[in-house]
């Protein structure tokens, strides 16, 4: 700390370059002293250039394990890197001896990678990569005839002559790039077992005319991978790859090797590769490899190369600014705040539910949160979160959602929304009636045990969505991890408190008002008989020889729609019943009645009693499709009755679909004569309860008392109670076959109808049910 020193004299853009930094001040003295962090090199792509172009010239022989290449940009979600066609130029330029691919040059798609490969061939080699393609390898690169095979896409090995000795390569990829590379299967190419297509070429290596002197493998597998060649991998002298930033500290590593023949199994030395290193082998006069010195190579105090420096330079000037977006801040305020791999993670997971509307989201375990920062910008998120996960849409029936969740709980390492702990999806309680989106990606699907789980969905219908598909973005391309994040991240940094606690504090607890259509009951039916018509059949003890002919007609409706979330819920609803047998020269109707009807209700004033009871109110219209007849023929005018009710209902909540307590009064409008009000009190339930998988009961109860009033008549009732319930079969999903029955009991108000009638009806009916979100 000091005071500042002379300002440099201004440079051309392009000679500087990007790095971290942070600031701060320290108190001492009670005075204040700024300071400024700038992260150093560690990993700068033109330094690792200057030095890597050194080696060569002193006549080291380069090689590379993978993932040298740029993969997926960044910045510019679902494309390669703006740096890809530099760093290859650059590649080129070192005249590599041997290559092994990575995922990040197969993440670009085998189609692209072919392309640049026929353009300016690199040697690449890649022992089990399987799938017929055609395939020239790079002029310097020397393919024995057991590394030529038809079936895969480039060389499986390579032997390269360093002097009098004579060293085999072989390139191997990790099975996860296949998952994490889906064009690969696309193009019908294949990642094989590693360990025995390595161990395939070496024994074929040593068995041939002139065995190499030595043999490598190049590699950029993971820990389990690693694991399983160093166990059981034999013939093979060194493993170079494990990318685990073990070799900072390390100034000189050095190995002398034992003889050991092909029957004592002597396992690979493995050699971690982190930037750039040397790596010195000298043989013994036998010709065996004898010793190994590695040394990692130091960057910081070497120079840039000014040609990559200012290519890299150029690009980032170009699309940096634009993305220096402050989003987020690390929750807490405690000494230095930062993201840990938790907060990270919750935070990505709501930002992609902010951004879908997912109820639940599934991710496989997230790349490190990024490091150093506190203030997160678009550039960090983007960056943090670069890759070539695609978002898919998995369609989970209600009935099945709590179950999934349950075994999703172990699969799934970063889950939001929706859990087995807390089985709600944004605040409500989960209904088999409705269909689920969880979101997850890809490659979630093909690495964790996720995939078995949506595997085992039932497939669904002809009308019935998809179980899985691909989640378009907002220009209907599917959308990507990066981008959904990125959305919701920025969605969220425009709500009063920030993005923070908009997504870890709001978001989880949230209730989002949002418009719901139910349909409870739609169903419809038609019976026509046609009898002989004949009278001379009358006296014919046979039902279908003298019943006159008939039509019978059935349906029933019960659709609502309804608001909910936020200080107020409103419900449309409209409930229908129609029953008519039409014989010959007679008609009856066995049901009739209509009802449309406006609700409120206030969430923020509910009562929990065993349920949440929310104040209600409600305005309903009950009549009839039809009007009845009198006794001289003349019809009655059609049933028309006014409803303003006042009380209590409860949240839709497990078999518990409506129930509702209110007192009312009633107008009757039909013309009739009557002007006086009428007062009671009404009781309404709906419930359903499931069975089996495809077997459902459902229960539904209408009560209404009315109150004595001076002008009672007798087509005015004390009571009535109208009971229905049935067995709801659904061969497929939104169709279900009911048999069903129906109980109606009454009581009147006067003299002449003071009595007890019970009323019953058996159904058989055919119908669909549904809970849907109006998006």
């Amino acid at each position: 700390l000091g005071p500042p020193g002379p300002v440099p004299e201004a440079l051309p853009p392009e000679d500087g370059a990007f790095r971290r930094f942070f600031t701060g001040s320290l108190r001492w003295e009670g005075r204040d002293w700024p300071f400024a962090v700038v992260v150093g090199p560690r990993q700068d792509a033109a330094r690792a250039a200057t030095l890597a172009g050194r080696l060569a010239e002193e006549g080291a022989i380069y090689l590379d394990a993978g993932d040298f290449l740029d993969g997926p940009s960044s910045v510019r979600p679902g494309e390669p890197s703006l740096h890809r066609p530099l760093a290859r130029a650059f590649l080129a330029g070192l005249h590599p001896a041997v290559l092994a691919p990575g995922w990040q040059e197969l993440s670009v798609g085998w189609p692209a990678f072919a392309a640049e490969q026929a353009a300016d061939p690199l040697p690449y080699v890649a022992t089990n990569l399987a799938g017929a393609a055609d395939w020239t390898p790079a002029p310097e690169l020397a393919v024995p005839d057991a590394c030529r095979d038809a079936d895969h896409p480039l060389p499986r090995c390579a032997v390269v002559s360093a002097g009098e000795r004579r060293i085999a390569f072989l390139g191997v990829l990790d099975p996860s790039v296949a998952d994490a590379a889906p064009d690969l299967a696309e193009v019908g190419l294949a990642v094989e077992d590693p360990l025995a297509s390595a161990q395939a070429i070496v024994d074929a290596l040593a068995a041939g005319e002139a065995p190499p002197d030595a043999v490598v493998v190049l590699t950029t597998a993971g820990s389990d991978t690693l694991a399983r060649l160093r166990r059981r991998l034999h013939g093979v002298d060194l493993l170079v790859g494990d990318p685990t930033f073990a070799t900072f500290r390390v100034a000189r590593r050095e190995v002398r090797f034992r003889r050991l023949g092909r029957a004592e199994k002597g396992a690979p030395l493995t050699l971690p590769m982190d930037g750039v290193a040397t790596a010195e082998l000298r043989f013994d006069e036998a010709g065996a490899l004898a010793e190994v010195a590695v040394e990692p190579r130091e960057l910081a105090e070497v120079a840039a190369d000014p040609a990559l420096r200012a290519g890299i330079q150029r690009t980032r000037l170009r699309v940096y600014p634009p993305l220096d977006e402050p989003l987020a801040e690390p929750p807490g305020d405690a000494g230095l705040p930062a993201w840990t791999a938790g907060t990270w993670g919750a935070l990505t997971c709501e930002a992609v539910r902010r951004a879908t509307g997912a109820d639940a989201v599934m991710l496989r375990e997230l790349p490190p949160p990024p490091r150093g920062v506190a203030t997160l910008t678009a550039l960090d998120a983007l960056d943090a979160l670069a890759g070539t996960d695609r978002l898919v849409r998995v369609h989970v029936p209600g009935d099945r959602m709590l179950r999934f969740l349950d075994r999703a709980d172990a699969a799934a390492p970063v889950r939001c929304g929706a859990t087995a702990a807390s089985p709600k999806a944004w605040g409500r309680t989960l209904e088999d009636a409705r269909t689920y989106t969880v979101a997850t990606t890809d490659r979630t699907l093909a690495e964790t045990g996720l995939g078995a789980l949506v595997g085992a969905l039932p497939a669904g219908g002809p009308w019935d969505p998809p179980r899985q598909e691909p989640w378009p973005g907002p220009d209907a391309a599917p959308w990507t991890l990066q981008e959904a994040a990125l959305a919701g991240l920025r969605d969220a940094a425009h709500a009063e408190d920030g993005a923070t606690a908009a997504l870890l504090d709001e978001q989880p607890a949230s209730r989002p008002a949002r418009w719901d259509l139910y349909v409870d009951a739609l169903s419809v039916g038609v019976d026509r008989f046609a009898g002989t018509g004949e009278d001379a059949f009358a006296e014919v003890p046979e039902t279908l020889a003298n019943t006159p002919s008939s039509l019978a007609l059935a349906g029933s409706a019960d659709v609502a729609l309804v608001r909910g979330g936020g200080s107020l819920a409103g419900e449309a609803r409209w409930q229908a019943d129609y029953g008519r047998l039409d014989t010959e020269g007679d008609r009856q109707e066995t049901a009739d009645d209509w009802r449309a009807s406006a609700s409120l209700r206030v969430p923020a004033l509910a009562v929990p009693l065993g349920l949440a009871w929310d104040p209600y109110g409600e305005l309903l219209y009950d009549s009839e499709f039809t009007a009845t007849e009198g006794d001289d023929g003349a019809a009655n005018p059609l049933q028309a009755d006014l409803y303003l009710a006042l009380g209590w209902a409860a949240e839709r909540a497990g078999p518990v679909k409506r129930l509702v307590v209110t007192g009312f009064l009633a107008r009757d409008l039909s013309g009739s004569g009557a002007s006086s009000l009428d007062r009671g009190g009404r009781v309404e339930a709906q419930t359903a309860l499931k069975l089996a998988p495809s077997l459902k009961w459902t229960a539904d109860l209408e009560g209404l008392v009315w109150a004595n009033t001076p002008a009672d008549d007798a087509a005015d009732l004390r009571f009535r109670v109208l009971a229905d319930t049935g067995l709801a079969f659904a061969p497929a999903r939104w169709l279900a076959l009911s048999p069903t029955a129906e109980v109606y009991v009454l009581q009147g108000r006067v003299p002449a109808n003071d009595t007890l009638g019970v009323a019953w009806r058996l159904g058989l009916t055919l119908g669909t049910t549904g809970a849907w979100t109006l998006r």
